[in-house]
């Protein structure tokens, strides 16, 4: 299965409220007319720049991603006669010119708990390589340190981009998952625990972080719905 992530600058003349309400709706609705769409979220900016503390934020608002099951599948989603209109109604929130993408596969390290009403706070880690490669053994190691360090975790993934010489904005995105905003807090602090840690695997100086509000527009429940993973538990 495939992870896309998407990386969404806002228009300029649109208050941060006006961003996110278009992205719901229609956006968010139109996204559930396209088949190939087995799962969806909206990954919302809940706090100013920089949000995450202790890393650089990037000029991004929004981290949709969309999981398909192969390939094959975007050319499908893009042939589908309901994606001229979501691809058209992109022009009226975010800037067209300014999008970034990964396309990737998703390693969960611990599962996202909470079914489709679910809304956990995130932190968006936007991984940059240092001198190493961003490897499965080297994020496993990054993924094992937060799970110790962060207590309240809920959720803990990395997708790694499967065309590594594609242009994105970041080697790997690693999404950490808490309950609510008063857990991340508590655990997170002012970053000078964690930040040392992800600086022994990526460039801290090149990676960004985003705080986020995720939405589950479309989030089918259970296996039986198609959705598999490559799963280890730490």
């Amino acid at each position: 299965m495939l992870k896309v992530h998407a990386f969404l600058v806002k228009l300029p003349h649109l208050t941060d409220a006006a961003f996110f309400a278009h992205w719901r709706h229609p956006h968010g609705t139109l996204t559930r007319r396209i088949p190939q769409f087995r799962r969806y979220v909206q990954n919302h900016g809940v706090a100013p720049s920089p949000a995450v503390p202790g890393l650089a934020a990037g000029p991004w608002l929004g981290m949709p991603a969309i999981w398909l099951d192969g390939p094959g599948d975007l050319a499908k989603a893009r042939s589908h006669p309901a994606y001229a209109l979501l691809d058209a109604d992109a022009d009226a929130f975010y800037d067209r010119t300014a999008l970034d993408w990964l396309v990737g596969r998703e390693t969960i390290y611990i599962p996202h708990a909470g079914g489709a009403n679910s809304a956990p706070v995130k932190v968006m880690l936007l991984l940059r390589r240092s001198r190493a490669p961003l490897t499965p053994r080297r994020v496993r190691v990054l993924a094992d340190s937060m799970a110790s360090l962060l207590p309240g975790l809920t959720g803990i993934s990395i997708t790694l981009p499967v065309d590594t010489k594609a242009a994105a904005p970041c080697d790997a995105v690693m999404e950490l998952s808490f309950p609510d905003l008063a857990a991340y807090s508590a655990a997170w602090g002012n970053g000078a625990r964690i930040c040392p840690v992800i600086a022994d695997v990526a460039d801290l100086a090149a990676s960004k972080g985003l705080l986020v509000r995720e939405e589950r527009v479309i989030w089918p429940d259970g296996e039986r719905e198609g959705i598999s993973h490559e799963c280890t538990s730490t």
